[in-house]
């Protein structure tokens, strides 16, 4: 019992101590794109699309660490892993349409940022008229 007990202690050690409390490394393929992050990265967004995705395979008994995001626009998910890394809804970027932007927006439930500390998150609805 102790020994198993043990074993668990320490994965959960390595898991969360990796990369000075970062936590594991988190491979997302978009549309072919390999995106890398750290898995607290993607936890400060509860409700939000990403950090459910976590949240659902934290439930499973393997975690691959790895996901894979078909038929989704590749820069416009670089932006918005971008507001999960600085924290910021930035304009959207010039490859990416007005439409599809706030449609990828809505699509990773960005806008459930606002009640976890991203404040303009709230503007997303506003903005889409």
């Amino acid at each position: 019992m102790i020994k198993i007990w043990m074993k668990i202690v320490r994965k959960a050690i390595m898991q969360l101590g990796v990369n000075g409390g970062l936590g594991r490394y988190i491979t997302i393929v978009c549309n072919g794109v390999k995106h890398l992050t750290y898995e607290k990265t993607l936890r400060k967004y509860p409700g939000t699309l990403l950090t459910d995705m976590l949240a659902a395979e934290d439930a499973k008994k393997t975690r691959s660490g790895s996901f894979q995001l078909p038929d989704r626009h590749h820069v416009a998910f670089a932006e918005i892993l971008n507001i999960y890394r600085t924290e910021t809804i930035c304009w959207r970027h010039p490859l990416v349409s007005r439409e599809r932007w706030f449609h990828e927006l809505k699509h990773f439930r960005i806008y459930a940022a606002a009640q976890n500390g991203l404040e303009q998150a709230g503007l997303i609805v506003e903005l889409d008229r």
